[in-house]
């Protein structure tokens, strides 16, 4: 197997590097990082027929749980390696040009997001985003929210938005719907 590895050091990295992967004619792009990681480099793929294999790497590995893909790095070489491995497609949301597996969202899970930094994930793991929570609660105020779907307007009062690519957020037997 011809293979290059590349690292990441600032936000967009993934993304440009599996873009250029993707126009040079890869046969497959394998990240190993975290749930931001992997989205840009999923991002990166978008429009193109090149597979993403992914390598838990993160915090909290939510996009490797949701697929079913084993969190420790081990187990998950050892199913990519096992050729009993299938490929499928997974749609990826957009807002603006911004690319979500997993869900975007406004209010709780912006603030979670936000104030979970990587100091924290560092030293609590997942940890830091159930503080970030504590806090977020405490801060965030009901707002408006004005949302169009599929043509069809609907206001609701709120202190959390969430769009969700899917029912579950990779916490085994929390599932927002089948």
């Amino acid at each position: 197997i011809d293979w290059d590895v590349f690292i990441t050091k600032d936000a967009g990295d993934a993304e440009r590097l599996a873009r250029e992967a993707a126009a040079a004619g890869v046969d497959a792009v394998v990240v190993y990082g975290g749930d931001g990681t992997v989205t840009e480099a999923a991002a990166g793929l978008v429009g193109t027929e090149v597979p993403l294999a992914i390598l838990p790497g993160g915090t909290a590995n939510a996009i490797a749980l949701a697929l079913g893909i084993p969190t420790g790095l081990d187990e998950a070489a050892a199913l990519l390696a096992s050729g009993e491995t299938a490929l499928r497609q997974v749609d990826m949301g957009r807002i603006g040009d911004k690319h979500f597996l997993m869900a975007v969202g406004i209010g709780i899970p912006g603030e979670l997001a936000e104030s979970a930094d990587r100091e924290a994930k560092d030293r609590l793991g997942f940890l830091a985003y159930a503080f970030s929570s504590i806090q977020a609660v405490r801060t965030v105020a009901a707002v408006q929210y004005t949302i169009t779907v599929d043509g069809e307007q609907r206001q609701t009062q709120g202190v959390t938005c969430l769009i969700a690519n899917g029912g579950n957020f990779g916490i085994p037997g929390l599932n927002l719907e089948p």
